[in-house]
């Protein structure tokens, strides 16, 4: 899942590109017929990237949704501060996250000390 995500996020390049896709999804968020295909897109994502996630106890249902959320929360604060390559940054916050969901899926699936 890190490597998937951290390989669509190579292709945003540097600062200036990031900023100017993101002119490009304000107006794909005007058009219904591209929201709709984000829509889907996020579905699809959604599902392969909780598929990574298939056999490990006690990961949330919405797993998928969960980590294509904290990718592009990711994307966003990274802009912010564009000192660290966005790949790198990118997979080091996503390892994080699956380290934390992890740990906190063991424990719920352990059930209660």
């Amino acid at each position: 899942a890190i490597r998937l995500l951290g390989g669509l996020s190579s292709g945003y390049g540097d600062i200036e590109s990031y900023a100017e896709g993101l002119l490009v999804l304000r107006e794909d968020l005007r058009d219904p017929v591209l929201r709709a295909r984000g829509a889907a897109w996020k579905a699809a994502l959604s599902k392969v990237l909780a598929d990574c996630f298939a056999g490990i106890p006690g990961m949330p249902q919405d797993i998928g949704l969960l980590m294509a959320s904290h990718w592009q929360g990711s994307l966003l604060w990274w802009s912010f501060d564009p000192e660290m390559d966005l790949t790198a940054y990118v997979e080091h916050s996503l390892e994080r996250f699956v380290a934390a969901i992890t740990a906190t899926s063991a424990r719920a699936a352990a059930g209660p000390m």
